[in-house]
């Protein structure tokens, strides 16, 4: 797998989410793969049943792409059902999207997904864990990276969840965090949507068409993204988005973060600079305009 080199992240480290420093129980310390999302850029956690229907589906897929225009991280945690469908809705509308995993960082599971996660490290998303290597899941691991996936977000979308789920622990440490927490609708006599219909009688966003998360957040004034971006290539948008959510970056620390030759990135930082999408401060650093 590309993008496989694992960094170390202590709270010091300048890739460590921002976000995450301030929730109740901070990690001390995080192993990603790829990159993180950091406190410039909207995030917007999707979660939700394993056992999800052909509703819950389609209403992921509707949420991610009606976000696109805003470019916002999907935060998600790989796991069958929801999670899934929200990594490659995001995928397809070339947003970065970043799963937590509750084992060792070098450990995807299911297996299923593994495929899945390539693509997010390939397109310039990421990995994160706080377990090293191949350590296995336990059951308290769930919880404990229930509180990461809400905690990196600035809200927290719930589409399915039964009435006793672990989505809904998403949800409450969502709601502890003072995360904006918004959930989807569904049929009384559905077991999936039970959980939610509760979220929402309890006082969480309902959430009665896509558009409604832009009126929530107030997207069109804090966060639209007023200039397309063209890209040559892929290595270009990579390193153009890297810039974008972590700052300066010096020339070996984009080599080495997106794994490709020193080749590729003269070439691709030559044509970002004509283009006018980054800025040179001397020295090979680079910043994002």
């Amino acid at each position: 797998m590309k993008n496989g080199v694992v960094t170390t992240l202590t709270p010091d480290n300048d890739q460590f989410p921002g976000r995450l420093k301030t929730i109740p129980d901070a990690p001390t310390k995080l192993y990603l793969r790829g990159t993180a999302p950091q406190n410039n850029r909207l995030a917007i956690a999707i979660v939700g049943s394993r056992k999800h229907s052909a509703y819950g589906r389609a209403v992921t897929q509707a949420i991610v792409e009606s976000l696109a225009v805003y470019q916002p991280w999907i935060i998600s945690g790989l796991a069958l059902g929801i999670d899934a469908i929200a990594h490659q809705a995001a995928l397809d509308n070339n947003l970065l999207t970043v799963g937590l995993l509750p084992s060792g960082i070098e450990d995807i599971r299911p297996a299923t997904n593994r495929h899945i996660a390539e693509q997010m490290l390939n397109s310039g998303g990421g990995l994160l864990s706080e377990y090293p290597g191949y350590t296995p899941t336990l059951k308290n691991h769930f919880h404990a990276r229930n509180r990461l996936i809400s905690g990196l977000a600035d809200a927290v979308v719930v589409i399915e969840a039964a009435q006793r789920s672990g989505t809904l622990i998403t949800a409450r440490t969502a709601l502890e965090q003072g995360r904006e927490l918004i959930a989807v609708p569904g049929p009384i006599t559905s077991p999936s949507s039970r959980g939610t219909n509760q979220l929402i009688q309890a006082g969480a966003h309902c959430l009665s068409q896509p558009e409604d998360i832009a009126a929530i957040l107030d997207l069109e004034a804090k966060h639209r993204i007023k200039k397309r971006y063209h890209y040559d290539n892929d290595t270009q948008r990579k390193i153009h988005t890297l810039l974008l959510n972590n700052g300066q970056q010096t020339g070996d620390t984009i080599i080495n973060q997106l794994q490709i030759e020193r080749s590729e990135y003269l070439s691709a930082i030559t044509m970002l600079e004509l283009n006018g999408y980054i800025f040179p401060h001397g020295g090979d650093l680079w910043s994002a305009k």
